[in-house]
């Protein structure tokens, strides 16, 4: 299963987000591949990644430094695929090189092929959408490799009613954009949580009844509220908490269960 985790805006705890549900997946025993396809790099340095990514890594010929892995139950692997802004401007006019083209793809390939991973946990920049180059970019080389797949769309927002709303409307209009793209994935479930919630009883409230309307408009099959945890964010290495709040565990929690719910996704997990 691929998760894209995505939010209308930064600064939600979107990265954080992604970092947290692909430690938590690997520790239940998942190989995990977390795809940072932010430009900040912010997902993968929290997870002990600090690289200049793969298309840096490519375009410079400066080594390999963008992909690292460790054992935490399952196999978490840490992958940047970009590298700062203005490599990323400079990758897309390199794109339009065949030569270049087939170097991204072939060292891609190659991390994509060389474990079996049960879910790519992909980080994006805000308010992009399928047709955006930043999320092409990467998408096409994952599918060509690896085929469409079941794809759970978890959209991040801030606890305010006007964050929910925009947030509401930004998984509208990409689910809108994703019904334009050629290929169809087999199977597109989506997700809602409300981050960043003060821990204060009537903030909680307040946030939990609004994520529960955003989430009965999307159908969504995996919603949560975490409070803000200021353990978290004292850390610049995730690799060092060893206790997440349990929010943040039952959201994973329902994500594993809609992926073993799944019998094509079950048996491949059970097979590998």
């Amino acid at each position: 299963m691929r998760i894209v985790v995505g939010g209308v805006k930064g600064g939600v705890g979107k990265s954080l987000i992604s970092a947290s549900v692909s430690k938590l997946l690997a520790r239940m025993g998942f190989n995990v591949l977390l795809i940072d396809r932010e430009v900040l790099g912010w997902s993968s340095e929290l997870l002990g990644l600090r690289t200049k990514g793969l298309v840096h890594n490519v375009m410079t010929g400066e080594g390999r430094d963008h992909y690292t892995e460790f054992r935490e139950g399952g196999v978490l692997g840490v992958l940047r695929f970009y590298g700062d802004s203005p490599t990323f401007y400079r990758s897309l006019r390199l794109w339009k090189e065949e030569e270049f083209r087939r170097k991204v793809f072939e060292e891609y390939r190659g991390l994509l092929k060389g474990k079996e991973f049960h879910f790519f946990v992909v980080d994006n920049p805000p308010n992009v959408f399928y047709s955006s180059e930043v999320v092409g970019f990467e998408a096409s080389i994952f599918h060509r490799v690896l085929g469409e797949m079941q794809r759970l769309l978890l959209c991040v927002s801030d606890p305010t009613e006007r964050g929910v709303t925009e947030a509401v409307k930004y998984t509208y209009a990409v689910l809108e954009d994703l019904a334009s793209i050629p290929v169809r994935p087999p199977g597109v479930f989506l997700g809602f949580v409300v981050n960043m919630v003060p821990p204060l009883p009537d903030e909680m409230v307040m946030a939990e009844r609004r994520a529960k309307e955003a989430c009965e408009k999307l159908k969504a099959s995996v919603c949560g509220v975490i409070p803000f945890d200021e353990r978290l964010y004292a850390y610049s290495d995730l690799n060092r908490v060893e206790d997440f709040p349990d929010q943040m565990r039952q959201i994973v929690q329902q994500i594993s269960q809609l992926a073993l719910s799944l019998t094509s996704w079950k048996a491949k997990s059970l097979n590998t």
